[in-house]
């Protein structure tokens, strides 16, 4: 028989093991629903850090995507020099619908044309809401996207000298 149980007898019975006061073992239930408390405001604040870093890593994504899509009409307009001027717009709505320049020769005009048709559509497939401006002056060529990241207006800009 363990040391610390005494021997309690009722009426001519079998004797009983008791354990002395302040040896008992194990959780009652309030202290395991106030683990399972502590464990679930935890798990809510780890919850709260995965959305905030999907959130971010989205704005991210779309920041990014602005700015490869400013270096890629950059690239265009180092590419076609002779047409800078064409490359000047307002809005994505000024751009229109021009001939493939992949099927049939193009002037430098045309060929211009065909860079911004061809960026519009890479803007508002990759970015929300997209509108973007070119500026060209004689020597300077400035580019701004904007786009629309969870209701609020962002936007990226760049400057190119020739």
């Amino acid at each position: 028989m363990p040391i610390n149980v005494q021997k309690i007898m009722m009426n001519n019975r079998q004797p009983i093991a008791v354990n002395p006061i302040g040896s008992n073992h194990g959780f009652s239930l309030i202290e395991v629903l106030v683990s399972l408390f502590v464990i679930s405001i935890g798990m809510l604040g780890i919850v709260g850090l995965f959305t905030s870093s999907i959130r971010f890593t989205d704005s991210a994504y779309l920041n990014s995507q602005a700015i490869v899509l400013s270096y890629d009409l950059i690239e265009k307009i180092r590419a076609n020099p002779q047409a800078i001027t064409i490359y000047q717009i307002d809005h994505l709505s000024d751009v229109t619908a021009s001939p493939d320049c992949n099927t049939a020769s193009c002037t430098a005009t045309t060929m211009a044309q065909a860079d911004l048709a061809n960026w519009k559509l890479l803007l508002t497939t990759e970015l929300p809401a997209a509108d973007a401006s070119v500026a060209v002056t004689s020597s300077k060529v400035t580019i701004t996207i904007s786009w629309t990241d969870r209701g609020e207006q962002q936007s990226h800009s760049i400057d190119m000298t020739l």
